[in-house]
């Protein structure tokens, strides 16, 4: 395999909702095990479970996790492995997907 450069521009770009948008800028295609987005959220409430270890590097705002774990910019929260979760805020961050 080669190295790549994936460019902003040429990534997918998803609206999930008015307050949540993602942009995968390393997806499945590019690699087997891993998995890179950028996730910007307006108070966008989202309960999630894991399968795969996730990290997520805060950028801009505030990420609240589980509602008692507030992550500012260049915070990382490490989210183990088959864990059930919650997230909000207003916040742009880098997330990391194990795969």
């Amino acid at each position: 395999m080669a190295i790549k450069l994936l460019k902003f521009k040429e990534s997918e770009k998803k609206q999930i909702t008015e307050n949540y948008n993602i942009v995968k800028m390393l997806s499945d295609k590019d690699s087997k095990n891993m998995e890179i987005s950028i996730w910007t959220s307006k108070n966008q409430y989202q309960e999630l479970e894991t399968k795969n270890e996730t990290a997520y590097f805060v950028l801009q705002g505030e990420m609240i996790v589980d509602e008692n774990i507030i992550a500012k910019v260049w915070d990382v929260v490490f989210v183990p492995s088959n864990t059930k979760y919650t997230l909000n805020g207003i916040f742009k961050a880098v997330i990391v997907n194990n795969i």
